[in-house]
């Protein structure tokens, strides 16, 4: 299945948006955590803040996509890099906690980014490829 740049648009912001919430409840149980283990409760803040960091642009990538894939998709692959290695230490935090579900959520991330990022590699070499003019008229490069 090809992706096209208004779904990428909107997966980007629907699981930004939904990233922002999780990581805001994240935030605040880890501050609940840290009344009983410390320690453990700093690691959960930590990931929870990069987490609403990297949703925060997973919104700037959807609301920006077509713009970011002419001039920089390097960008979006490096965002999508970033909560692909969150993930994986979610999931290593969650195995060291003793929360078996986070590595079959972990295996489905991964494969949700290495499809994305097929995905926008795919688009941008596209839109080299044909570019668009700025009224969205194909075959009229934007530069002329």
């Amino acid at each position: 299945m090809k992706e096209s740049t208004g779904s990428l648009r909107a997966f980007f912001v629907i699981v930004g948006l939904l990233g922002i919430v999780g990581g805001g409840l994240g935030v605040l149980g880890s501050l609940a955590l840290m009344a009983f283990s410390v320690l453990y409760g700093v690691i959960l803040l930590v990931v929870c803040a990069a987490s609403l960091l990297v949703s925060i642009a997973y919104v700037y990538c959807g609301a920006q996509l077509p713009t970011l894939l002419d001039t920089r998709a390097e960008f979006v692959v490096k965002v999508i890099l970033a909560g692909l290695a969150l993930n994986i230490a979610s999931a290593i935090f969650g195995v060291i906690v003793g929360g078996g579900l986070s590595l079959g959520r972990t295996g489905f991330s991964v494969l949700i980014s290495l499809y994305l990022l097929n995905s926008v590699k795919r688009l941008a070499a596209e839109r080299a490829a044909n570019p668009v003019s700025s009224d969205g008229d194909p075959g009229f490069s934007r530069f002329q």
